[in-house]
């Protein structure tokens, strides 16, 4: 069953226009927990990519060549500029934004040694022929502990569970 994340060809194009620029990037949020296995309803995609304004400059010219269009406060909703007349450097100052067509990716900057941990200690994950780097499953569940929501803390709580059931497999 395909995962509530809009179209599964947006999906696609969206990774394999990441995937094409050859950037370092994770999914995280609830994308990666229903690629680790917990179903819930998530209708956005959210990217951790490191403070690198190189690597944010390609992030978002991919996503406008994948159609994304607006960049968005990710608090309030307002937008703030269309994706191609937003710089790098505004991205980093907002460390996080909501980029937006039908789809939402959510950005979050992460600062470097946290990144660069996330990134070493990653893995890749099927979906639709595509590798997916996520977070290992006891990082996302720490991510998922620190965020005050509610919907986070129930993937934490779910991811543990899935990750003490295959441990006594």
């Amino acid at each position: 069953m395909e995962k509530p994340t809009g179209t599964k060809t947006g999906t696609v194009e969206l990774f394999l226009a990441l995937e094409k620029e050859g950037l370092r990037f994770l999914v995280i949020g609830g994308f990666a927990s229903n690629l680790y296995g917990v179903d819930r309803a998530t209708y956005d995609i959210d990217l951790a990519i490191a403070p690198d304004p190189v690597a944010i400059a390609s992030l978002i010219a991919a996503l406008g060549r994948a159609g994304y269009t607006d960049v968005v406060d990710i608090n309030t909703g307002k937008k703030i500029a269309d994706i191609n007349k937003i710089g790098a450097d505004r991205i980093l100052e907002l460390e996080s934004v909501r980029i937006k067509n039908k789809k939402e990716v959510d950005l979050l900057i992460v600062p470097s040694p946290q990144f660069e941990y996330l990134w070493e200690y990653r893995l890749e994950v099927g979906y639709e022929g595509i590798k997916i780097p996520l977070p290992n499953p006891m990082d996302l569940v720490h991510m998922k502990e620190q965020s005050s929501r509610p919907v986070d803390q129930e993937d934490a709580k779910k991811l543990r569970h899935l990750i003490g059931s295959k441990k006594r497999k």
